[in-house]
């Protein structure tokens, strides 16, 4: 067969084929598409790295020591809307300096912030911390020991302490 008649009219088989193929592309057109999958769940924020303690705000970690050039790490994590953060390391004897970093940890040479008096009486504040994690480390500049570190940051909601005075 070369001809098929339709609808009074007579159409070739090549006539015929491009109309099935015209009637598949104008199906596959208008087919609906399924909705994307819907996203997979946050997975949970990963341990804290090997060797680094996790912070409470506004609890103290006492009679903390180490020997020259020790490094001690610590973090806290910061809730949305918190403010003011501060850190602070008091007590006992020897030199340590403190050096924080938000999402990871500081070294000496690279923190955001750090506090290196000649005593172990440090303190970083960060009055506009960001949401997450900020890294601590303690460095004994020289052997210290009887040192108390605290962390601690205004919830959010919660009217900031006054200032601390400076001593005359």
């Amino acid at each position: 067969i070369d001809e098929v008649q339709i609808f009074n009219r007579a159409l070739t088989l090549t006539d015929v084929a491009q109309l099935f193929a015209l009637q598949a592309v104008t199906s596959l057109s208008t087919a609906t598409t399924p909705p994307p999958p819907a996203p997979a769940p946050l997975a949970p924020p990963p341990p804290p790295p090997t060797g680094v303690s996790t912070l409470t705000s506004g609890v103290p970690v006492t009679s903390l020591s180490a020997t020259l050039n020790t490094k001690r790490s610590y973090q806290i994590v910061i809730p949305t809307g918190a403010t003011n953060l501060r850190i602070t390391t008091s007590g006992g004897t020897g030199d340590l300096d403190l050096y924080t970093r938000f999402g990871s940890a500081p070294t000496t040479a690279t923190y955001d912030a750090r506090s290196n008096g000649s005593s172990n009486a440090e303190t970083i504040t960060i009055a506009a911390p960001r949401v997450g994690t900020y890294y601590i480390m303690l460095n004994a500049y020289t052997a210290y020991s009887g040192v108390t570190l605290t962390a601690s940051f205004t919830p959010p909601g919660a009217t900031p302490p006054p200032p601390t005075p400076t001593p005359p």
